[in-house]
């Protein structure tokens, strides 16, 4: 039976496979763990205050993180006749 249980160990071995490339992996229990099983209304999904809490969280680790961008204005798209918007 697959569970996650027993895909994260594959996931990680598929991520530590493609070292060098861009591929990293989270486990997903630094964003929602078994501590914050209250906001998992039906025991699976996140209610809307666990995916606030899961947002937080993985922006804080991204901003940590080596492969993020340092901070930085953001560049503004460009419409269909080259001027930004």
């Amino acid at each position: 039976m697959l569970t996650l249980s027993t895909v994260r160990p594959i996931l990680e071995q598929v991520v530590a496979d493609r070292a060098g490339e861009p591929v990293h992996y989270l486990d997903g229990r630094r964003l929602l763990g078994p501590g914050d099983v209250h906001h998992l209304h039906d025991r699976l999904h996140p209610d809307a205050a666990g995916y606030v809490l899961m947002g937080e969280r993985f922006v804080a680790l991204a901003r940590e993180a080596a492969w993020s961008p340092p901070p930085g204005p953001v560049a503004q798209p460009e419409t269909s006749t080259g001027t930004s918007l």
